[in-house]
């Protein structure tokens, strides 16, 4: 009766391991499915993303600053960057700071007024009048 009693056991045991594992399977299959998406609508949002428009500002200002400073980087092998930033003054008041090239400070001189253009919160252009 002993080994009869060890073998019900066993099989209850096997099963129970059993139904736990499918039980696992089906609930990882659900996750699964439910994180995927359709080929048509991945197609569908990665051409709507590339479709975003940047936020594209253009207003009347004036340049009110400009400045170059030289910041140190590193540990090991510490160098000195510099960093050339200008700042224009709208009509209305508010002031923009945009880090620019060594290129483009040059070309700029405080009290120019033009049309400045700010994409995505990026200097884009500034038309000189």
């Amino acid at each position: 009766m002993g080994d009869w009693a060890m073998t019900i056991f066993l099989g209850f045991l096997l099963v129970a391991i059993v139904a736990g594992l499918v039980t696992l399977a089906i609930i990882s299959y659900k996750h699964d499915k439910a994180n995927k998406i359709d080929k048509e609508t991945a197609e569908k949002l990665i051409e709507e993303s590339l479709e975003a428009e940047f936020e594209n500002v253009q207003v009347r200002a004036t340049v009110v600053d400009l400045s170059c400073s030289a910041e140190v980087i590193g540990i090991k092998k510490p160098k000195a960057v510099e960093q050339y930033r200008v700042a224009f003054e709208t009509e209305d008041g508010k002031t923009f700071k945009f880090d620019i090239p060594q290129e483009m400070y040059e070309g700029f001189e405080k009290g120019q007024t033009g049309l400045l253009t700010i994409v995505d919160n990026e200097l884009y252009g500034f038309e000189i009048e």
